[in-house]
């Protein structure tokens, strides 16, 4: 039975520009200097302004209204729940939630109902509050949970996820924040089957999805999409080094224009360990040598995330009893 981590904040501590000059040295608990009001369970977290945001919640399901900060230069949590004002979206599971010029965006879902959502929605941080956003087009994407979002050149970039009838997308989609509309442009090349649990990120302008479960199984290859041409292409049979095994619901990150991935359930269920990175200039993966007396457990959904010269490992699940 999989239950949520207990609050657990870790980083990959070293030099000046750690991350950046690939230093990566040693895990280190923050946890024992942490003060403040420290969220129960980080079930979506997203870098702000170089403060960590975590909508907390319980049972998986992301609660808007409940919003926590972490401030990594004075390790102070603070919980600004009853600050939240405005149209407070619906808890959900598996949002994609992601940031963009100072404001923070949160897109589908399912809710407790067991409905897949496909609405819109920004917490301006400094009001404290949420909005649905405007939508000028006719269409927009299915409904769906377990989908992720990322930024390119200022527009808004949606992969994968499921829907009620236990389907897979592989659909790519795109939203303009000036204008207000969705599109879905049409794609070439060899792009990657439909799945979820996977990550999908923006290294160097350009998007890449990594592993998650599709219809074949669990995966663990590795795709890019060029956002200007709309064409795919499958990077696996070229990367070389210590390929990460299938999974789903890992940690990853982008930083120092290399990707990060950590942790994840392979197809057994089990836990995995290990800090991976993924150099796009030499196509290869590398098993990272990170030791430290504080080196993390295994966890899925855990969110990464690169904050000035660290790299932070918050919140999860694993497979303890």
């Amino acid at each position: 039975k999989m239950r949520v981590t207990p609050v657990v904040l870790v980083l990959l501590a070293a030099h000046s520009a750690t991350v950046a000059g690939q230093k990566l040295r040693a895990w280190g608990s923050s946890n024992t200097f942490v003060y403040g009001d420290i969220p129960t369970s980080g079930q979506r977290t997203v870098a702000l302004n170089s403060k960590m945001l975590v909508f907390a919640g319980s049972e998986g399901f992301v609660n808007p209204n409940m919003l926590y900060m972490f401030d990594p230069t004075t390790l102070a949590w603070s919980d600004s729940t009853e600050f939240v004002v405005g149209e407070i979206p619906v808890s959900r599971t598996q949002p994609a939630v992601f940031s963009f010029e100072n404001n923070i965006y949160l897109f589908s879902g399912r809710d407790a109902g067991g409905n897949f959502l496909n609405d819109l929605n920004r917490f301006d941080p400094t009001a404290m509050s949420w909005n649905l956003v405007d939508v000028t087009s006719p269409t927009r994407p299915p409904p769906r949970s377990s989908v992720i979002g990322i930024v390119i050149r200022s527009k808004f970039y949606f992969f994968g996820g499921f829907d009620d009838s236990g389907g897979f997308f592989n659909d790519v989609w795109s939203f303009d924040p000036r204008t207000g509309a969705w599109a879905q442009p049409n794609t070439t090349g060899t792009g990657p089957d439909g799945r979820s649990g996977t990550a999908f990120l923006e290294c160097g302008g350009l998007g890449y999805v990594f592993a998650g479960i599709s219809k074949a199984g669990y995966q663990n290859t590795l795709h890019r999409l060029n956002v200007t041409t709309m064409v795919w292409e499958d990077l696996s049979p070229g990367v070389t080094g210590d390929v990460p095994k299938a999974r789903q619901d890992h940690g990853f990150s982008v930083a120092g224009g290399d990707i990060y991935i950590y942790g994840g359930r392979d197809s057994d269920g089990k836990m995995l360990p290990g800090l991976y990175r993924f150099r796009p200039s030499d196509m290869r993966w590398t098993l990272l040598p990170v030791g430290g007396g504080a080196t993390p457990q295994t966890r899925g959904l855990a969110a990464l995330l690169a904050l000035g010269d660290f790299l932070y490992l918050f919140g999860g699940y694993n497979d303890a009893p």
